[in-house]
């Protein structure tokens, strides 16, 4: 029994549309390639539309959709939030190291720096927790003989 196909539109700003297209043509054609069958059809470049049309089966659609949302920073989960709240956090460590650096009173360069490690390992935390979301977000659907890393780090691709 084979399952029809399906056709999605996905509103995309043409400010974004770029990014879905990639430089000559390869974000498209990774798309394509990843998920078998999925036609990705962008508006030419003067239209005024915002539709970008997805067709082919059914699951493929789906994951083929969800890699255009995270491409363009649409995607429904919240990882770039807690991806954000990760960099806050690396940027908050990097002043500490720095006011610890210059500070001439040994108790408070102390005091410095070990807030600066524990901001630094809380943004460990919060860069793991956004791989965990990431991944479920990514693969749920999946069969175990295949799984999406995209918006992974590679040191947590291989984790």
């Amino acid at each position: 029994m084979t399952v029809a196909n399906v056709s999605v539109v996905i509103k995309v700003p043409k400010n974004l549309q770029g990014k879905v297209i990639g430089r000559g043509g390869a974000t498209i054609k990774d798309i394509e390639s990843d998920y078998p069958g999925v036609d990705v059809v962008v508006p030419k470049r003067d239209s005024n539309s915002e539709d970008v049309i997805l067709k082919g089966p059914p699951d493929a659609v789906k994951h083929a959709q969800r890699r255009i949302l995270d491409i363009c920073g649409m995607s429904e989960d919240n990882s770039s939030q807690v991806r954000g709240k990760a960099q806050a956090l690396f940027d908050e460590a990097d002043k500490l190291f720095k006011a610890a650096k210059a500070e001439n009173s040994k108790q408070e360069k102390d005091r410095l720096y070990k807030l600066a490690h524990a901001k630094k390992a809380e943004a460990h935390e919060a860069n793991k927790e956004a791989a965990k979301q990431i991944f479920k977000a990514k693969n749920s659907g999946y069969g175990n003989d295949q799984m999406d890393l995209h918006g992974l780090q590679v040191k947590e691709a291989v984790e």
